[in-house]
């Protein structure tokens, strides 16, 4: 990544996961991350996901910083390192999506 971009990434969580997200935390996951270039690619993948997953919707607004590792796969999707240090900028709830702002970056 050459400058800061804006990407998506949707999940259905536990209410228990959910509520684990707050601003000032950070988490480092060790796997890949697919994240979407446009928001409509993520919110149809939630939608998809949540028919088939009981859990709450989030929507991971991400910004990929400068020297993180990622590359595009084609179809609008991005695949992010392993081991990124994602850090929660902002939490927010629009109707029955959970909004979580972060900066992803290299550990």
């Amino acid at each position: 990544v050459q400058n800061p971009s804006r990407v998506y990434r949707a999940a259905i969580l536990s209410p228990e996961q959910t509520g684990k997200i707050t601003e000032g935390s950070s988490v480092v996951d060790r796997g890949f991350q697919s994240v979407a270039m446009d928001r409509g690619g993520a919110e149809s993948y939630m939608d998809i996901r949540a028919n088939n997953i009981s859990g709450e919707k989030v929507l991971f607004e991400y910004t990929l910083q400068p020297g993180l590792n990622a590359v595009n796969v084609g179809y609008g999707e991005i695949v992010v390192q392993r081991s990124a240090m994602v850090a929660i900028t902002g939490v927010t709830k629009k109707g029955d999506v959970t909004i979580v702002q972060a900066e992803v970056s290299k550990p």
